[in-house]
C-alpha cells in the first residue's frame, strides 16, 4: 500500500504516524506502574520462559550474589524500596569504662615504675598531650579480668572489651624488658 502512494501523500503518513508515536509515549509514560505481572507484556509464554532462561544465565553462580544482583535490579526499578541497614550496637556504658580504667591504675593491680624516664605521652581528644606514668601489670590479662568480675559482679563486659580498654600507658608484663 505505502508503494502506491505519492510522495506528498507518504510525508503525510509518516508525520501522522510520529505524532501517533509521540502520543502513544506521553501516555505510557503516565501510567502508574504496579508491582502486579501485566499478563499481555509478553506475546506468549515462551517468550516469558526465553526472557527468564536468558536472565537466569546471566547470573552468577553463587546464590548470595544472584540475590544482590537481582535485589539491586528491583530497587533500580522502584519494584523495592531500598533497603537500610541499621546496625544494633551494643556499647558499654561509661561507668562501666571508668570502673575499668580504675582497677587497671590501683596500686594491687599494677605497679608504678619509678624511672623519670618511665612516662607515656598520650594525645587527648581535643589534641592536647597528656604525660601518665608508665605502670606495669603484675598478673596476666586473663588473671586480672577474672579479679574484676570477683570484685564486680553486677557488670557485665567480655575479656576482649576488657583488655581493650586498658589504658595506653599500663603495660603487659611480657612485652617490658626483663630488667624491670
Amino acid at each position: 500500500m505505502r508503494v502506491q502512494l505519492k510522495p506528498q501523500a507518504l510525508q503525510n503518513l509518516r508525520i501522522q504516524q510520529n505524532k501517533n508515536l509521540i502520543k502513544h509515549r506521553k501516555r505510557i509514560k503516565n501510567l502508574p506502574v504496579s508491582n502486579a505481572p501485566n499478563p499481555f507484556a509478553f506475546g506468549s509464554k515462551q517468550a516469558l520462559a526465553k526472557s527468564v532462561k536468558k536472565v537466569m544465565k546471566a547470573l552468577p553462580v553463587d546464590r548470595l550474589r544472584q540475590m544482590e544482583v537481582i535485589q539491586n535490579i528491583t530497587e533500580k526499578l522502584g519494584l523495592l524500596s531500598k533497603t537500610k541497614f541499621t546496625r544494633n550496637v551494643r556499647c558499654l556504658p561509661s561507668a562501666t569504662r571508668t570502673e575499668v580504667l580504675k582497677f587497671y591504675n590501683r596500686d594491687d593491680i599494677s605497679w608504678q615504675a619509678p624511672g623519670k624516664r618511665d612516662t607515656v605521652t598520650v594525645k587527648n581528644d581535643n589534641g592536647q598531650k597528656t604525660t601518665y606514668q608508665t605502670r606495669i601489670l603484675l598478673l596476666n590479662l586473663r588473671e586480672v579480668y577474672q579479679l574484676f568480675l570477683d570484685e564486680n559482679p553486677n557488670v557485665e563486659i567480655s575479656q576482649s572489651s576488657f583488655k581493650d580498654l586498658r589504658p595506653v600507658n599500663v603495660c603487659i608484663r611480657s612485652s617490658m624488658p626483663h630488667r624491670v
